[in-house]
């Protein structure tokens, strides 16, 4: 099996030195987790063991001090498992930490902070992989996958030129981008390039997409995931009319368990404030990436959102997150139960 891949890289230009000086590195944040059980959890994996060092890691980072190489090394293995999802859960505040970490003058970080932004570059990355397999593949939504990725893998090129894995990264964004200008009917470097870089990534060689339960039979996934869209966006509808207008009744019909409950304080918040006015709320897109059931009457989704809101505590910003949505089916409605963002990006507009 691979070492895991941020040692490779180390070991590889510092040899044990180089391991010797990532694990000082880690140390930093080892302060409440104890240092056995991330050994263990690394061993587990290099010998093949994933769901084993999966358990061990989940152990680990039930405390929020957990170091952060076990939060990279749970992503990596939740990206060879194909849950891109929640590999960006744990990649998102890995790198928050190590930018905070070498903000407070911790500079032997910055090795490590090149290889999660690579991690989340191939997270980001990794759905485009079956649409490059296709003999012609859908070139739009080839390019929307490697935008996704672009800033995390130019990011870790930036930190470190020298690393071959980064610079193959960096190189794969800016052959998409000049195929761009002739699309699939010109050249074809970029999705030549592309290819060649799902091959040789060691990630992707294991990289195994989740499929639906297996007691799940076929007859129980709806034939369509219209519904499921529907709800959604009725629900950034009954948002805009909450905020603006103090709402809470409307919320009933598309939001149900924690979601509903979480909302209506939210909505109230404003309602008890007097001096606090929200004064607009725009969708300006709805993307759906991935819907996937569990049974017939459950669901998760995960959608890329760009709204523009305008109120007195943030003034007027420009907002693009993804956000996650748990959906429970009552009838012929799907309610949604549990929001939960996952990355976030708030623009000021003058």
């Amino acid at each position: 099996m691979l070492l895991n891949s941020a040692s490779q890289i180390w070991f590889k230009r510092f040899g044990i030195l180089g391991l010797g000086l990532l694990g000082i590195a880690g140390l930093v944040f080892w302060q409440a987790a104890p240092m056995v059980p991330l050994v263990e959890a690394e061993k587990l994996y290099q010998q093949g063991k994933t769901p084993q060092a999966r358990l061990k890691l989940a152990e680990i980072l039930q405390n929020k001090e957990a170091p952060v190489k076990a939060l990279l090394l749970m992503a990596e293995i939740l990206l060879q498992e194909g849950d891109l999802e929640q590999a960006e859960l744990q990649i998102n505040p890995a790198i928050q930490r190590l930018q905070q970490a070498i903000h407070n003058g911790q500079n032997t970080e910055v090795p490590t902070l090149a290889w999660a932004f690579y991690l989340k570059g191939l997270i980001r990355l990794a759905p485009a992989i079956r649409v490059s397999e296709t003999e012609e593949p859908d070139w739009e939504a080839l390019k929307y996958w490697v935008k996704t990725a672009k800033e995390s893998l130019q990011q870790a090129f930036a930190l470190d030129a020298s690393e071959p894995r980064f610079r193959s990264g960096h190189e794969v964004v800016e052959a998409v981008e000049r195929q761009d200008k002739s699309g699939l009917s010109g050249d074809r470097q970029g999705l030549v390039r592309l290819r060649r870089f799902v091959q040789q990534e060691p990630l992707y060689l294991r990289l195994a997409p989740r499929l639906p339960d297996a007691s799940t039979s076929p007859e129980a996934i709806p034939e369509s995931q219209e519904p499921v869209r529907a709800s959604l966006r009725k629900w950034q509808e009954i948002k805009r009319n909450a905020f603006l207008n103090q709402e809470i009744e409307g919320l009933k019909e598309v939001l149900t368990g924690d979601a509903l409950t979480e909302t209506i304080s939210a909505v109230q918040w404003w309602k008890n404030n007097p001096d606090a006015v929200y004064y607009g709320l725009e969708l300006k897109s709805l993307k759906f990436l991935k819907i996937h059931y569990a049974d017939a009457e459950h669901c998760q989704a995960l959608a890329e959102v760009e709204e523009m809101r305008h109120n007195s505590e943030e003034g007027q910003v420009n907002s693009q997150y993804r956000v996650r949505y748990g959906l429970n089916r009552v009838g012929d409605i799907w309610y949604i139960s549990e929001i939960q963002v996952v990355e976030q990006n708030a623009t000021p507009v003058p």
